[in-house]
């Protein structure tokens, strides 16, 4: 299995800083009795390090935080890193943003082994943590483009590409209710590679097309349109 890869991606902007991220619910009891909420949360702390605060920050941008994840490749910090997005995971369960960060966190680890084993299992953690986070938030980006794209590299025997043009295709439509930034283009890449992959060149040149018409400057869209005349 191969590992999953964004298309032709730069993510070479430089980090910058991002305010500490916590959660933390404090009760305070008014003078009278006040039955508690079904819904209330028992008190929950998470302190994570810098980095990682910045992998799960809404405000961080996807360019920051793919630079995290180079630094903490090329600093062999990624097991470290698993071990806290677990243990904030399971320490607020209802948090999406953490379980999307473990599913990435899986797959970058994917990319550093070559043990058939071990990323059979790191894939299959990191699809289960991808569908955590969507299950809690099905708006989230991260966990589903990154669900899509590891499923791609999926043997062809698993048949996982109706399931990854379904997401991509969810995708597309959540994004174009947004202001684009930068790395919706790559889920037009990839719906068009898998449109391809099964033999749809109609509607692989028809993802492309809209994606060029939002991104007419992409380079990547333009060959992938250029390589079906």
């Amino acid at each position: 299995m191969s590992a999953a890869e964004t298309p032709e991606a730069d993510h070479s902007l430089l980090e910058s800083p991002v305010e500490p991220a916590q959660v933390s619910v404090v009760a305070v009891l008014p003078p009278s009795p006040v039955p508690v909420p079904p819904t209330a949360k028992p008190a929950v702390a998470v302190v994570l390090s810098q980095p990682l605060q910045t992998l799960v920050s809404p405000q961080a941008s996807y360019a920051q935080k793919q630079a995290v994840w180079k630094e903490l490749r090329d600093t062999n910090q990624l097991d470290a890193a698993i071990t806290d997005l677990e243990h904030a995971a399971q320490a607020d369960p209802s948090a999406a943003e953490y379980s999307a960060a473990l599913g990435q966190a899986y797959i970058q680890k994917l990319r550093t082994t070559e043990d058939i084993r071990d990323r059979t299992i790191l894939a299959m953690q990191a699809d289960q943590s991808f569908d955590q986070a969507l299950n809690l938030d099905p708006s989230n980006w991260e966990a589903r483009f990154w669900k899509a794209a590891c499923l791609s590299r999926w043997p062809a025997e698993m048949n996982k590409s109706a399931e990854v043009i379904d997401n991509l295709v969810t995708l597309v439509e959540q994004q174009e209710t947004q202001s684009p930034q930068p790395q919706f283009v790559q889920t037009y890449v990839l719906l068009g590679e898998q449109y391809q992959k099964v033999g749809y060149t109609d509607d692989a040149r028809a993802a492309w097309r809209r994606g060029s018409a939002l991104f007419p400057d992409n380079n990547t869209l333009r060959e992938k349109l250029a390589g079906l005349q």
